[in-house]
């Protein structure tokens, strides 16, 4: 089944929407107007990984997403907000209190952090997005040989990170094949390829 994952970027940097969601008020807005719009699942950004982007820590990253993922969470006691929400963030002290705060889903685009990644989300049965790269060694990533639960797993084909036209096509066309072996996370919207291929 495909499920819609609305994107929230809460960055002044964002290169889709150009810090438009940046104000927590903003970001709020923005993931209830998605729900609305029929998005099964929302993903919170705090720091942009566009090309050139500045890296932040993870605290300044923690404090633009709290308020959002607090006040998101707060209003699942008292309207129809279920879907689940997701953090896309690198940083394992980030991760954690996202969890901790009632995230359901982690969102790493980056190999080296999924170690730690996926040990915190083991232990806590958080569902991680990770790179498709990252499923040759898996088990070897395991840092506290937790089994691993691969049904927390999504996969992503990592398009339009540093890759070509002809490398993003490759990608997709590669879908198919790694769907057999988890479920899959695309992450094509807004990307140049979309609108070279239309």
């Amino acid at each position: 089944m495909t499920k819609v994952m609305g994107i929230v970027n809460v960055t002044p940097d964002s290169f889709s929407d150009g810090g438009q969601f940046f104000r927590p008020e903003e970001a709020v807005r923005r993931a209830l107007n998605l729900i609305d719009d029929g998005a099964d699942i929302i993903d919170l950004g705090g720091e942009s990984t566009k090309p050139g982007a500045t890296p932040i820590g993870w605290e300044e990253e923690w404090a633009r997403l709290e308020p959002v993922l607090a006040t998101l969470l707060g209003k699942r006691t008292s309207s129809s907000v279920a879907a689940p929400i997701s953090v896309d963030t690198y940083h394992p002290e980030t991760a954690e209190r996202a969890i901790a705060a009632g995230a359901k889903i982690i969102n790493c685009v980056y190999a080296e952090p999924i170690p730690k990644m996926l040990e915190l989300c083991t232990a806590t049965h958080t569902e991680l997005v990770m790179p498709a790269s990252c499923l040759s060694n898996l088990q070897s990533l395991t840092t506290n040989h937790q089994p691993l639960t691969t049904n927390l797993l999504y996969l992503d084909p990592m398009i339009g990170f540093g890759t070509t036209r002809e490398e993003d096509l490759a990608l997709l066309r590669s879908i198919p094949e790694l769907a057999k072996k988890g479920r899959v996370l695309v992450g094509a919207s807004r990307k140049r390829i979309v609108k070279k291929l239309t």
